[in-house]
């Protein structure tokens, strides 16, 4: 309003007077408005020529401030973009085992023993990488993988079969053997089932508590059939191991406590058979006895009924 008072002004516009509300340089002195009413439209035009200048001129200001303050994600700064690649980068590889095995990268030594079912997160370089992992059991069987490992924010995951490793490494030519992966773990060769390498402990169990205990120890392991508690009586080599006070022909892998097992297999309501690993023989018992009857467990290949 200070711009263009004009003819809007209080102050009386005098000829020969320096109109100060004129939009003219104050040196100006306007002609006398009773003799200059001619001029008055063109006055009024320039004066909105001056507003639309003015007005322009602040809105190109506006903008310009928004482009620098707000910049777009294409004119950011190359060294932030690539810090934030490097940071999403880092791969990372989860590596498991299916028996205990002293495990290599790159020919580098993790002094810990890799164990089945406990995954290992492990911080690797981008590239080109070789996992190695060797059996704590079976100095023989050795599991070798090579891998390009790109850079990723998910981590890669790795499962090391060391147990197959074993198998092939010991039971050529010995059909028969259990061996052992290690872990309290030994495998059949020809049949690949797992069993728990001691039994439940000094003292014997009730039916009900040895099916528990099989459950307890993870997925997969349960009381054995009749016919796989037979099938461990070595009848070729004549095996033996210590049973409690007694002999075994078993594998002299196991760690026993008594020669008396209770098998999966039911012979009437609220009865088990029992195997005799002495010799074979097998009774049933009812399943609230417990003379002195001991627990195996067993995990059979994935497929497997």
């Amino acid at each position: 309003p200070g711009i263009i008072s004009g003819a809007a002004s209080n102050e009386p516009a005098h000829c020969g007077q320096a109109h100060h509300g004129s939009i003219f340089h104050p040196r100006v002195r306007p002609a006398c408005a009773s003799t200059r009413q001619s001029d008055m439209p063109a006055l009024h035009i320039h004066r909105l020529a001056v507003l639309l200048a003015c007005s322009l001129f602040a809105h190109a200001v506006a903008t310009s401030a928004q482009t620098v303050t707000s910049p777009s994600s294409a004119t950011r700064d190359p060294a932030a973009a690539t810090g934030d690649a490097a940071l999403v980068a880092a791969p990372q590889l989860v590596i498991d085992t299916t028996a205990p095995c002293t495990l290599k990268i790159n020919g580098a030594t993790d002094d810990r023993v890799l164990m089945p079912d406990a995954p290992r997160r492990l911080d690797v370089a981008p590239g080109d990488a070789t996992i190695e992992c060797t059996s704590t059991t079976s100095p023989g069987a050795i599991v070798r993988q090579s891998m390009t490992i790109a850079r990723s924010s998910r981590p890669v995951n790795l499962m090391l079969d060391v147990a197959s490793a074993i198998v092939k490494a010991s039971c050529t030519n010995q059909p028969h053997t259990l061996v052992d992966l290690g872990h309290g773990v030994l495998r059949h060769c020809v049949s690949g089932v797992d069993w728990t390498q001691s039994d439940a402990g000094t003292s014997g169990l009730f039916w009900p508590q040895a099916f528990e205990y099989c459950a307890r120890k993870g997925k997969g392991w349960v009381l054995p059939e009749l016919d796989e508690m037979a099938e461990l009586i070595d009848r070729i080599s004549r095996s033996q191991t210590p049973c409690g006070i007694h002999t075994c022909y078993v594998s002299s892998k196991f760690r026993l406590s008594s020669p008396l097992f209770w098998s999966n297999l039911k012979t009437h309501e609220g009865m088990h058979m029992i195997v005799n690993l002495i010799l074979g023989g097998r009774h049933p018992t009812a399943d609230d006895e417990n003379h002195d009857y001991h627990t195996l467990c067993v995990r059979r290949p994935t497929g497997a009924s």
